[in-house]
């Protein structure tokens, strides 16, 4: 079975509250990676799912720790079929690399900060992969 444009996937387990901001990336291998922010707890997730629309991961909460709601989520893929993942909280925006199979990349475990410098409110990101391995993030400050 393929998934089609007009089979419905459910993304999220937490059915209460409003699920904000989401964004998906194709991956390769037929695959692909949903992000989006649970209004009800204000954290930020990304889920995989193949080509059937099964999923490969449950939600992964992309930063547990973080201050503040997590909102703006974007994602983009690489070619290899991993994919970063930024959002912007209370204290920056940030980015987190996760393999295809949603293994954190990032060597610790930990976020990507990006350079922010000030105080400011930030709101949506878009971020872009590069052939090099690199990202390009952009954000929304206010």
């Amino acid at each position: 079975m393929t998934f089609s444009e007009t089979s419905e996937v459910i993304v999220n387990a937490n059915l209460s509250g409003n699920q904000l901001y989401s964004a998906v990336a194709g991956l390769s291998a037929s695959a692909f990676a949903v992000a989006w922010q649970d209004d009800d707890d204000g954290k930020a997730y990304v889920r995989i799912f193949d080509a059937a629309g099964s999923s490969i991961t449950a939600a992964i909460a992309i930063d547990s720790a973080g201050s503040g709601a997590q909102v703006g989520v974007s994602v983009a893929a690489y070619d290899d079929g991993s994919f970063v993942v930024s959002w912007a909280d209370d204290d920056g925006v940030y980015v987190q690399r996760y393999d295809f199979d949603g293994t954190n990349l990032v060597a610790d475990g930990s976020k990507i900060a990006t350079d922010v410098a000030g105080t400011s409110t930030f709101g949506l990101t878009q971020i872009e992969a590069k052939d090099d391995g690199g990202f390009v993030v952009a954000w929304q400050a206010g």
